[in-house]
C-alpha cells in the first residue's frame, strides 16, 4: 500500500532534472528481485508525506483530524494521507534508467517479532543489491530532495531501533551502525521496498509514536499502524532496504 501520485501526472517538462547513482548499503526485497523505477517512487513519496506531516504544522493537523475521525477505512489510508499533502506540496516525478548494475538472489528471511499474533516463521525472498544510474526529472531541488530523505530514514531507523532494538542487542547494533553511516556518509538516504509485512510499510511513519492516533486506529480498524516485526536478512546479517540517492551532477 502506497501513496498515490500526485493529481496531474509526472511533469512533462520544465522540471530539476538531475543524474543520481542508486546504491544499495543493504539488500533491496521486491516482488521479483529487480529494481523498478517505481519502488524508488514510492519510497521517495513516503519520505515526502512524512517529512511535510513533520514540518508543517498544519498539514500534521489535518492528517490527524482525518485519522481521529469516524470515516477512515484501512484500504484508503494511505491514498487520503497522501491527498492531504499533496494538495499543499505536490510531487512530481519521473525516474528514466540509464543504467541498471544490479543482482538478483533469493535470500532467507528471519522475522524479529515483538507480538505473539504475527507469524515468525522465516521466509525465502528475492532481493537485489549493487547500482543504478538514473535521472530524475522532478518539481523538487536536490537540497530538498536529501533533506527530505534524511528526515525520513533517520526518522525510521531511530523508531524501529527503538522499538526493536531494546529487545535484540544485535538489532540495535545494526540500527546504531546504519545510523552513523547515514549521518556521515550517505547522500540522500532512503528505504525501498518490502522491510516488514505490515500493509502500510512506513507509510505512517511519523504517527507510529503518537498514542492516541495508534489507539483510535487499532479501535477503529482492528489494525495497528506500527509494525510488530521487522525482516532479518541472514546472509548479511542486515535489514533490507536501505539505499544511497547520490547526485551525480
Amino acid at each position: 500500500m502506497s501513496f498515490p501520485r500526485a493529481r496531474g501526472g509526472f511533469l512533462s517538462s520544465g522540471g530539476d532534472e538531475m543524474d543520481y547513482r542508486l546504491i544499495t548499503w543493504t539488500p533491496v526485497i521486491t516482488d521479483d528481485g529487480k529494481f523498478h523505477p517505481e519502488v524508488l517512487e514510492e519510497a521517495i513519496r513516503s519520505a515526502w508525506v512524512f517529512y511535510h506531516i513533520r514540518k508543517d504544522r498544519q498539514i500534521e493537523n489535518a492528517v490527524r483530524k482525518y485519522l481521529m475521525g469516524g470515516d477512515v477505512k484501512l484500504e484508503e489510508l494511505v491514498e487520503r494521507v497522501g491527498e492531504i499533502v499533496y494538495r499543499k506540496h505536490p510531487l512530481k516525478l519521473r525516474i528514466k534508467v540509464l543504467e541498471d548494475r544490479t543482482t538478483t538472489e533469493e535470500l532467507y528471511i528471519e522475522p524479529y517479532v515483538i507480538s505473539d499474533d504475527v507469524d515468525d516463521e522465516g521466509f525465502r525472498a528475492k532481493a537485489f543489491t549493487g547500482q543504478v544510474s538514473l535521472s530524475i526529472d522532478s518539481n523538487v531541488s536536490y537540497p530538498k530532495l536529501k533533506a527530505v530523505g534524511q528526515s525520513y530514514t533517520e526518522g525510521i531507523l531511530k523508531a524501529e531501533m527503538k522499538i526493536f532494538g531494546e529487545e535484540s542487542e544485535v538489532l540495535r547494533e545494526i540500527y546504531q551502525d546504519l545510523l552513523n553511516e547515514m549521518k556521515n556518509e550517505w547522500d540522500i538516504p532512503l528505504r525501498m521496498g518490502m522491510f516488514n509485512r505490515n500493509r502500510l510499510g512506513g507509510n505512517l511513519l511519523f504517527f507510529w509514536r503518537i498514542k492516541d492516533v495508534r489507539e483510535h486506529l487499532l479501535k477503529a480498524l482492528n489494525f495497528d499502524i506500527r509494525p510488530k516485526e521487522t525482516l532479518f536478512i541472514v546472509k548479511y546479517r542486515t535489514v533490507p532496504g536501505f539505499v544511497e540517492l547520490r547526485g551525480e551532477g
